[in-house]
């Protein structure tokens, strides 16, 4: 009848809705800090943030443990949180134009959490993609020689030497 939705229809806006539980995208809204709204969505798997004035993400994202995609380009994070070490459905972590260092002097400023936290290698499983371009890291991590990764992408670093072998 009139204003009822039909079966296609129906199933047309299902399929939108849960495409809409399963990504969020908020880039390019200047955001300083992760919307609340998407620390809730517990089936999230591709959350968008690039563009924005993050300084730091809360805890509360290590708690999205279906997220496959994070993209992080583009803001102002000092560090690569260690509460991201729960993802382990993580397969992409963009985290390219950042001010993420890893020299002594940004370590020392850092203390116990260091830039690029050591228990992120055997924790990320399924990581495939680890973009960090255009930060200011200055050697390999060693967490980063643990993941299983197909791409690497440290260009536009400061990096001094390159590892001979993953230890």
């Amino acid at each position: 009848g009139k204003g009822s939705l039909s079966r296609e229809g129906h199933d047309q806006l299902l399929g939108f809705l849960s495409l809409q539980l399963l990504a969020q995208d908020y880039s390019y809204r200047e955001l300083t800090e992760v919307p609340e709204a998407a620390l809730r969505v517990v089936g999230l798997q591709s959350l968008k943030l690039h563009n924005n004035k993050l300084r730091q993400l809360p805890d509360a994202i290590g708690l999205l443990c279906n997220l496959r995609v994070l993209d992080l380009a583009h803001n102002f994070l000092a560090a690569v949180p260690s509460s991201l070490s729960t993802l382990t459905a993580l397969q992409e972590l963009n985290m390219a134009e950042n001010l993420v260092a890893n020299s002594v002097q940004a370590e020392k400023e850092l203390g116990s959490e260091m830039s690029i936290p050591a228990n992120l290698g055997p924790s990320l499983l399924s990581i495939q993609t680890l973009l960090l371009a255009g930060n200011k890291i200055f050697w390999v991590p060693p967490a980063v020689l643990r993941m299983p990764l197909f791409t690497l992408d440290l260009s536009h670093n400061r990096l001094q030497h390159l590892p001979e072998k993953p230890p």
